[in-house]
């Protein structure tokens, strides 16, 4: 029998319908633009496209050591994550901490206005290359390749539904778009310099593929510069602190670490 989305399945206790309590933003004043990502498999938690937004770098812009016009900052957005039953239902309605609109793309608007390293302002040294965000809709860190994972409750297991955690997916779909070329911006494949960068679990994300993204550009043109910089991304990993290696099962966190990897990354 298969199991709900959870677009479908979760009924949220915050609003009059048990809609999620968003609107759909009609933002059309930003300077960076919204772009749809459509590839097999890649969507978010709720089955929606992934977004990203872009500007493209000033025509005749320069950084203090060259042109902007090949130079690339990707941002990996960040928001935290969930990976069970009650977490995941707690943010897709956006109860506490929670944002479910990190699980969706569906309020996003057309246009965003960003500050600080992705905003354009003269205290910014790369505020003048082309500049893309990448949306974080996935609620893994952008490292899931799974699609349909079931989550049940731990009181009730006859409660369940399902998502996507394609944030690994996301990632390979929007690098590939931005190689075959994005209306009003240069093929990543000729860029001279690239940024990749992310905050909180785009940090996460951002580390995760860094040297791949690295490797796959470097394929075509082996003097691109790739570098990394990520923000707010601090965790403690106790991981093979506790008298066991790494990865052996007498560590006390393997069992959960195995588990919430079987439910997010597992094909």
């Amino acid at each position: 029998q298969t199991v709900p989305n959870i677009k479908d399945a979760v009924s949220c206790p915050n609003t009059p319908d048990g809609s999620q309590p968003y609107r759909v933003s009609t933002n059309t004043a930003g300077d960076l633009r919204r772009v749809v990502i459509n590839a097999p498999d890649a969507v978010c938690n709720d089955g929606t496209p992934p977004y990203i937004y872009v500007r493209a770098a000033r025509p005749g812009a320069t950084e203090p050591d060259g042109p902007a016009a090949n130079r690339w900052l990707i941002h990996f957005n960040g928001g935290s994550h969930c990976s069970d039953f009650e977490e995941c239902a707690t943010r897709w309605c956006g109860i506490g901490q929670w944002e479910g609109t990190l699980m969706t793309t569906r309020f996003e608007g057309p246009t965003r206005r960003l500050d600080g390293l992705l905003g354009r302002n003269p205290l910014n040294r790369v505020s003048e290359r082309n500049v893309v965000q990448i949306k974080y809709c996935s609620s893994d860190q952008y490292q899931g390749r799974r699609s349909n994972a079931v989550l049940r409750s731990a009181t009730d297991p006859a409660r369940a539904f399902s998502l996507h955690f394609r944030g690994a997916t996301i990632v390979d779909a929007v690098i590939a778009a931005l190689e075959q070329g994005v209306e009003g911006l240069p093929r990543l494949t000729d860029a001279t310099d690239v940024l990749l960068s992310g905050d909180s679990a785009g940090s996460a994300g951002a580390k995760t593929h860094l040297d791949r993204i690295a490797a796959r550009l470097r394929a075509r043109n082996p003097n691109v510069r790739v570098r990394g910089q990520f923000e707010a991304g601090f965790g403690l990993d106790l991981n093979g602190k506790q008298g066991a290696p790494a990865g052996d099962p007498r560590d006390p966190l393997y069992a959960s670490k195995t588990e919430q990897y079987n439910r997010v990354q597992r094909d």
